[in-house]
């Protein structure tokens, strides 16, 4: 069949935290085989954010390591901001 079974490797972890009360809580999971396209990251982090907003938390911070994919989606997530209130 030439179909070979693919397994992943790779564990994001999307985590919210309080901070002036101490609390944390797994927002999300993702499970990918080798890594996630930037743009993938960017639309989790939108997404995430923004459910966390709706249920009344006022997200102030996001924090991650300096890896190219995590840089790349910042660089996404602020040029989509500039151009949305440069209109």
């Amino acid at each position: 069949d030439g179909i070979k079974p693919q397994f992943a490797d790779h564990a994001l972890v999307f985590m919210l935290r309080g901070i002036r009360r101490k609390w944390k809580q797994v927002a999300a999971h993702v499970i990918v085989e080798h890594s996630i396209s930037k743009e993938s990251l960017a639309n989790f982090l939108k997404i995430i954010i923004e459910k966390a907003e709706d249920i009344g938390l006022n997200v102030v911070a996001t924090i991650s390591d300096q890896g190219v994919c995590n840089q790349g989606a910042i660089k996404i997530l602020n040029e989509r901001t500039s151009s949305k209130y440069n209109r």
